[in-house]
């Protein structure tokens, strides 16, 4: 089921968490589009909650349903605004 957060930036992020556990984040987009087109992710996300772990698979910005406007940087995905 997909989950929504809000970055310090403002943009939300589409997500799924499984499982409970240590934290295992798995980053979709990196090749494909949006975590929805990526069944080995999800697949391999489901073993590892199976074993444990608590699951995260996310959307960058831009991709999926992690919808953003404007400008998209590195800085923006990774960092926190400055005060």
């Amino acid at each position: 089921m997909t989950e929504f957060a809000t970055t310090a930036h403002g943009d939300r992020v589409a997500y799924d968490r499984r499982g409970d556990g240590p934290g295992l984040v798995f980053v979709a987009g990196g090749g494909p589009i949006f975590r929805a087109n990526d069944p080995i992710t999800a697949a391999t996300a489901e073993l590892a909650a199976a074993a444990g772990l608590s699951t995260v698979v996310y959307d960058r910005l831009g991709r999926g349903e992690s919808v953003a406007t404007g400008r998209l940087t590195l800085d923006r995905e990774l960092r926190r605004p400055a005060p």
